[in-house]
């Protein structure tokens, strides 16, 4: 039976090019949001999973789709945006055969963009590392960066170890800050001479990475050293804060932030570096900046990174809070709404505008809980107990630090990937797990 002239099968292949379509877009768009839910202030693991989940439905309707499916994110590609080359890259590990391959690694070719979008891809397939070996003869230094930049589970760590070393002395210096990277996070010290050697490398990311790297195998003076090569990379800095407030000295890092908050033009680097030490003799300093038209959310963020209080909870968002009696602190502007004044930071716009009274009436409540010159991470001096805690429970800001901590607390243990699929972290995070 035809109606208005068109067959059956037609119809149907119609409607699925069309759901396959909407497949196609939504996983290229979904992945997008994640790339900066994983490092969002009001990302939590469960909600990171939520997302994951979302976007790997979309991936799986694309994949049994076959080959209309294959053509369906082919057809993304011309929107320009590399979240395409994420789906395809998937489409291309889960599929094998090398010709689909070749097609998803030829679009690193467009940048770095691009090339980090096809490397995700590949990753988040549990075949991504077993399907690479055709591809990896006509295109080795891809190949490897793809085994490397995902940080795998511990039962494939053997297998990445002698890729790791050859990746740290390679030509592309793209590929040799991954194998920097990762001699650090693998906690490779039979590696320390290489590292201390990439110290001097022409590129400034190697040296950086070089530098991380001897700092999470315990040289302390090497996190100092990072912090100054990011000066050069600006992408970096928030990294480099995290290594110099979690990884060196205690006593030159309290340095280090009055130097930042005597900068005006680095106030907020301040902000965040106190928030990263974790010292409670800088509270004081940070509720003063609740009323701040610009550092208020990134002060409070610091002061909760501190405290452990949940900046989520009605009671400490401006806006929502009880009113009380007695007006601002004396001598502060009153208090911003939500809509008022300048815009924060770029990436603090996802934090909540704090309720200042609130949250100093809940220090004036607290503070004998904690001790001037001990680290704090969510409310408790900072041991592996509270390491592992906040990467299942804490916000994904949090969860970056935790698993820092926890590399130096551990030595022989290799850094958590915060940005890895969820359901993979979840796994790696069960209790009984050494995360």
């Amino acid at each position: 039976m035809q109606i208005l002239g068109i067959a059956p099968a037609q119809v149907s292949g119609l409607i699925n090019r069309r759901v396959l379509d909407e497949h196609a877009e939504d996983a290229a768009f979904l992945w997008r949001q994640r790339e900066h839910a994983v490092r969002a202030p009001h990302y939590r693991l469960k909600h990171l999973a939520l997302l994951d989940a979302r976007v790997v439905a979309h991936l799986e309707g694309l994949r049994v789709g076959g080959v209309p499916g294959w053509e369906a994110a082919r057809r993304t590609l011309a929107d320009g945006e590399p979240g395409s080359a994420f789906v395809l890259a998937y489409l291309a590990a889960r599929r094998g055969g090398e010709a689909s391959l070749q097609t998803a690694l030829q679009m690193t070719q467009a940048g770095p963009d691009w090339r980090a979008a096809v490397v995700e891809g590949l990753a988040w397939s549990a075949e991504g590392a077993a399907v690479l070996g055709p591809a990896a003869a006509s295109l080795p230094a891809l190949a490897l960066h793809v085994g490397l930049t995902w940080t795998p589970p511990p039962e494939r760590d053997s297998a990445v170890r002698t890729a790791v070393a050859e990746a740290a002395t390679h030509p592309d210096p793209l590929l040799r800050a991954e194998g920097l990277r990762l001699l650090g996070e693998t906690k490779r010290k039979d590696r320390t001479a290489l590292l201390a050697g990439a110290m001097t490398d022409p590129d400034p990311a190697c040296r950086f990475w070089a530098a991380r790297s001897l700092a999470l195998l315990g040289d302390a003076a090497r996190a100092h050293e990072a912090f100054a090569q990011a000066r050069e990379i600006p992408e970096l800095a928030q990294e480099a804060l995290e290594v110099a407030m979690r990884l060196g000295d205690p006593g030159w890092a309290r340095e280090q932030i009055r130097a930042l908050a005597a900068d005006a033009g680095r106030a907020r680097e301040a902000v965040m570096a106190a928030g990263r030490l974790g010292d409670p003799l800088v509270v004081p300093w940070l509720l003063d900046l609740l009323d701040h038209p610009t550092l208020a959310r990134v002060a409070a963020e610091s002061f909760a990174m501190i405290t452990g209080i949940d900046l989520d909870l009605a009671a400490f968002k401006a806006g929502t809070a009880e009113p009380e009696d007695g007006g601002p602190a004396p001598g502060a502007a009153a208090p911003l709404a939500p809509e008022d004044g300048p815009e924060p930071h770029v990436d603090d716009e996802d934090l909540p505008p704090p309720a200042p009274r609130a949250l100093r009436r809940w220090w004036s409540q607290e503070r004998h809980r904690f001790v001037g010159g001990r680290r704090y991470l969510v409310g408790r001096a900072i041991d592996t107990a509270v390491a592992v805690e906040v990467l299942r429970n804490g916000y994904q800001r949090q969860r970056q630090g935790a698993a820092l901590e926890l590399a130096r607390l551990r030595p022989g243990a290799r850094v958590f990937s915060t940005r890895s699929r969820a359901d993979w972290q979840r796994r790696w995070l069960a209790p009984g797990d050494t995360a």
